[in-house]
């Protein structure tokens, strides 16, 4: 029968606190998903702005057709 093993204890220390090396990468990371986010939006708001304008023009020619 085989005796049970115990694997030897590492004395690693436990991170409770984040690094100050680590904030600045992870402000970055937070920087670039906002700025990913606003161009995406804007991106949007511009794509409906023209789908609007191309309406708008599409409704005034077929008035003006009339």
């Amino acid at each position: 029968m085989a005796t049970p093993t115990t694997l030897p204890q590492t004395s690693r220390p436990v991170r409770s606190r984040i690094s100050l090396a680590e904030i600045p990468r992870a402000a970055l990371g937070g920087t670039l998903l906002t700025l990913s986010i606003a161009t995406q939006c804007a991106a949007g708001i511009a794509l409906a702005a023209s789908w609007g304008l191309q309406i708008g023009a599409n409704v005034a020619l077929e008035r003006g057709s009339r």
